[in-house]
């Protein structure tokens, strides 16, 4: 998934993503720390830095015991990866990332600040708190890559198992009275929450800040509530102001059913609108993956369920910002 494996820099040869990857990643729990703070933002800071040093740590044994114990004969055989002619597993995976990732920023700003976030303008008014967090996060990644001449990133992660998992555990030890683990999900990696009533270009604007920080990879998705069609220039539209406005990664997500009896394509509510049939497939986007409704985690499915749209389409293909 190429926002979530952005390969670049390299301490150890040359730059660029071909005959590159992601050798390892740990995800933190930002929203647990939240938790453990008990408000106290200073604490905070001083858990994540913890935190911070044990993901190293896991990443380091993780990434060690894989040059020690790895099987790697094809590979060498073949040249996949840079410095695979050395056929040697440390000269080769030491040209590849270990990434940090993070879930949940603004749902821990909210459990940090004691008050919900529920609307951009609350957003805006603390984002220098949760944008403090990303930098440091990105400022001790960076140190790790010049002590350990490791390409060790930030990695904005998609999460698309632990985003239920996470509020799952802290609904059992932590955080069961807090209302962002009562809704069953964290919103994924830096995202704006998902139930929040905002334009396309609000969303963008937030988001694009933390782009930069994130050298691992990260996205932006804009939500859209019917199939785009034929409307070209709307989408032409959100990818022109999401480069314009620094996001390295966009995605534009819509609904696609699919009947099965006639093979009708569109937003089908209920029951076919040529057939009457119920076997419906149907199509969705929440982490990086295009996949049926019914495959997804349990904290995917209540997310989905709470996602509003950032672009509305009428039945004329016109577009406006709602």
């Amino acid at each position: 998934m190429g926002c979530r494996t952005r390969v670049a820099s390299n301490v150890n040869g040359l730059d660029g993503s071909f005959n590159r990857g992601n050798v390892a990643c740990v995800t933190l729990n930002l929203v647990q720390l939240a938790y453990q703070a008990e408000h106290d933002i200073d604490k905070f800071f001083e858990l994540l830095q913890e935190n911070m040093d044990d993901a190293k740590k896991l990443l380091l044994h993780r990434f060690y015991l894989l040059c020690k114990q790895g099987v790697f004969d094809d590979v060498y055989k073949k040249g996949y990866y840079l410095g695979a002619e050395k056929k040697d597993a440390y000269a080769m995976l030491k040209n590849g990332t270990l990434s940090i990732g993070f879930i949940g920023l603004w749902d821990a700003v909210s459990v940090l600040i004691n008050e919900g976030i529920y609307s951009i303008d609350m957003m805006r008014k603390n984002f220098q708190l949760a944008y403090s967090i990303i930098q440091r996060m990105r400022d001790y990644t960076d140190q790790a890559t010049k002590t350990e001449c490791l390409n060790i990133s930030l990695l904005a992660s998609a999460a698309e198992g632990v985003t239920g998992n996470f509020a799952q555990y802290d609904s059992m030890h932590l955080g069961r009275e807090f209302d962002v683990c009562k809704k069953g999900f964290y919103t994924n990696s830096f995202h704006v929450p998902v139930d929040l009533s905002v334009n396309y270009k609000d969303k963008i604007d937030m988001e694009g800040r933390f782009h930069h920080l994130c050298n691992g990879g990260s996205i932006t998705y804009i939500e859209l509530n019917e199939m785009p069609g034929i409307n070209v220039e709307a989408v032409k539209e959100i990818v022109e102001y999401a480069y314009e406005n620094d996001c390295n990664y966009i995605g534009i997500n819509f609904p696609m059913d699919n009947c099965k009896t006639c093979g009708f394509i569109g937003r089908i509510s209920d029951k076919c609108p040529c057939c009457k049939s119920v076997d419906i497939s149907r199509l969705r986007r929440v982490s990086g993956y295009l996949s049926e409704e019914k495959s997804f985690t349990s904290g995917k499915h209540k997310e989905l369920k709470q996602r509003k749209s950032h672009l509305y389409f009428n039945e004329w293909g016109d577009n406006r910002d709602d």
